[in-house]
């Protein structure tokens, strides 16, 4: 079955009206459209172009239809009666049912007032032309812009309460304990003064250490609640060590006992012993990350900044743009 048909059956002349030529065959059949190799439907009537044929399947794929279209015009006003369009199907010919009549019709044109009719207008030159001057203010206004807009996302974006800086690794307690118990050594011990002074440091040393190293508040303790808090965590021979120590420091304080030289010699020997023999073994590494608290006074410092930048800028902007429209009002005739 071929059928064929119009978009319209009346166009004005150079205007382009659709034929469609539609198909309906078995699946799997040859066809054959109309070729119009001489460019025209019939005389008068041209073909400007040939579409794509489009497929549509039905009956489960039983059925198919076809359809091409021509799109065609008129230059010359006439009634032009399109024929029967025959299409090739599996060898065989099949014209549509009827011909089509198409009218072009001229355009009506008012000879009695030819004043009317507008004569044909050269190119118009450019309302302005741009200048260097006018293309820089341009690009500051779109830099101040981007800026604006980089300030305004900043003081939206909530900003944290804590940040987490890297601080080097302090040295671990037995280094500084080594080191205060170093430079107590070339201290002179001449009279009990000194001699208490002495073990006074000494001992603030050991209970200094004691507290960095096993976390417990020794400056406040005891020299007897020292060692019971040490007993499950020091071996017995540091302990006496460390017992011996806090407990002549104890006589030199309070029951005003005097030393030799040479048990000053000795306590500081055990100091020195005992802070190696306790000493942690953990390796620590060269720096640390430490969370730092950002103060309230400081964020309401930055808000206020960035507030003040964006007015700032808003200002710069407002104005380059006020000056850009100046610019283009002088150039314009």
């Amino acid at each position: 079955m071929v059928e064929s048909s119009l978009d319209s059956t009346s166009i004005l002349v150079g205007e382009q009206v659709n034929l469609h030529v539609i198909v309906s065959c078995k699946a799997n059949s040859q066809v054959k459209f109309p070729t119009h190799t001489s460019g025209y439907v019939i005389h008068g009537l041209e073909i400007l172009a040939t579409l794509p044929i489009d497929t549509i399947i039905k009956e489960d794929g039983k059925m198919w239809q076809l359809q091409r279209t021509y799109v065609l015009t008129s230059f010359d006003s006439a009634v032009y009666k399109i024929p029967q369009q025959e299409v090739v199907i599996n060898g065989q010919s099949y014209k549509s049912a009827h011909e089509i009549a198409l009218k072009v019709n001229t355009i009506e044109v008012d000879f009695k007032h030819p004043d009317d009719i507008r004569p044909a207008k050269a190119p118009i030159e450019g309302v302005f032309s741009w200048t260097f001057h006018l293309l820089g203010c341009c690009g500051i206004l779109w830099l101040l812009t981007i800026g604006w807009m980089g300030v305004l996302r900043q003081t939206l974006v909530r900003q944290p309460k804590y940040k987490i800086v890297k601080v080097k690794t302090p040295p671990p307690p037995h280094n500084k304990a080594m080191e205060a118990i170093e430079q107590l050594r070339h201290q002179d011990i001449q009279n009990a003064e000194t001699q208490k002074a002495y073990f006074v440091e000494l001992t603030d040393i050991l209970r200094t250490y004691l507290y960095e190293r096993f976390g417990f508040n020794a400056k406040e303790m005891t020299s007897h609640e020292i060692v019971t808090e040490l007993s499950g965590v020091n071996d017995a021979m540091a302990l006496r060590e460390l017992r011996g120590i806090l407990q002549t420091a104890d006589l030199i304080k309070f029951a005003r006992h005097k030393v030799s030289l040479a048990e000053s010699d000795r306590a500081l020997l055990q100091a020195v012993d005992y802070v190696r023999t306790t000493q942690s073994q953990e390796a620590l590494p060269e720096y640390e990350e430490k969370v730092v608290d950002i103060a309230v006074r400081t964020l309401n410092r930055r808000k206020s900044l960035l507030v003040t930048l964006q007015i700032v800028i808003l200002t710069f902007a407002l104005g380059i743009f006020a000056y850009i429209c100046y610019l283009i009002w002088a150039i314009l005739p």
